[in-house]
């Protein structure tokens, strides 16, 4: 009786990579890091409205808010002071200096009684503009924060920085719900505007034998021969291109391996693009999007080049 012996498995086809054709960067505009002003708005819009007070605004020559004595009466409250009657849960406020006639507000203004919202909200909006309009690069980026570490050191050795935090912490800024919302969503609009329809207009494309580039919006593209095309990557500012750039952000989400892209990333970086040829230019597309992990890729394309002049020689 003689057994079959088993045909081994075929194997599976292994799909060929796709060959790169092109590597397309864009610039993008500041608003690129405005993203924590309407992001923290929001947070802080939620916050709000979950810790659910009411903003009272008395006139000009109320003293401070006092609430009147109310009794219940035929389903309806009765201000015993006026001896007005509101609908059940108004809310009845009145100056103290005339408590007889009264200032009667029903107010649905929603506010946090939590006064660190406000301070914490406007704390990132300067820093987001400091950083966005300060550039910190390289060696002025070591210094600030050595600065910043040396100041903080000398507050604590001469037993200031308590007294400072809480000259801080007293700071009483409030922002109603309102507020936040009309700031989040003007700045999301105004960020969506720039990052989706403005900024795309405007890139570098470096291709087999060619670079094509659009500075302008509404530009006409521009085409260079890349024989000779240099690129350079700026020194990084750790604030804007690191931090605002969310930076942090890409190289967790590729370290839990959600993405695997090598070619993918966060963080921003400023590009500087020199053609070749008798008649050199520069062109500088700044901001622009994951631009440490294209470097490869951009380093690739203009290798092909070479190997084109090389085999057509």
């Amino acid at each position: 009786m003689s057994s079959e012996t088993p045909s081994a498995p075929s194997p599976v086809p292994v799909k060929p990579r796709k060959e790169r054709t092109s590597v397309k960067v864009h610039q993008h505009t500041m608003l690129l890091y405005y993203w924590p002003v309407w992001f923290f708005g929001l947070v802080f819009a939620v916050l709000t409205l979950l810790d659910n007070h009411r903003l009272a605004i008395l006139p000009s020559d109320g003293q401070k808010l006092v609430a009147t004595e109310l009794t219940f009466k035929e389903n309806r409250e009765t201000d015993a002071v006026t001896n007005k009657k509101y609908e059940q849960g108004t809310d009845i406020l009145y100056s103290e200096k005339h408590p007889a006639d009264g200032s009667v507000e029903n107010t649905s203004r929603i506010i946090a009684n939590n006064a660190y919202f406000g301070v914490i909200y406007f704390t990132i909006l300067l820093l987001v503009i400091f950083f966005t309009n300060v550039p910190l690069r390289g060696l002025t980026a070591t210094l600030f924060l050595a600065a910043i570490i040396i100041v903080f050191l000398l507050l604590y050795s001469f037993g200031q920085l308590r007294n400072l935090a809480e000259k801080f912490l007293m700071l009483d800024v409030r922002i109603n719900l309102a507020g936040y919302m009309m700031m989040a969503i003007c700045m999301f609009v105004l960020w969506g505007i720039a990052f989706w329809l403005v900024d795309h207009r405007i890139y570098v494309e470096f291709l087999p034998g060619q670079i094509k580039v659009v500075t302008e919006v509404g530009e006409g593209e521009t085409t260079f021969d890349s024989a000779g095309v240099e690129f350079l990557i700026q020194p990084t500012d750790p604030f804007r291109n690191h931090l605002l750039g969310l930076a942090w952000l890409g190289w967790a989400i590729k370290t839990v391996g959600l993405v695997r892209n090598k070619d993918w990333g966060l963080g921003t970086g400023d590009l500087i693009v020199t053609t070749g040829g008798s008649d050199r230019k520069q062109i500088h597309i700044a901001n622009v999007i994951g631009l440490t992990e294209k470097r490869q890729a951009i380093t690739e394309m203009l290798k092909k080049q070479r190997v084109l002049q090389e085999s057509s020689s």
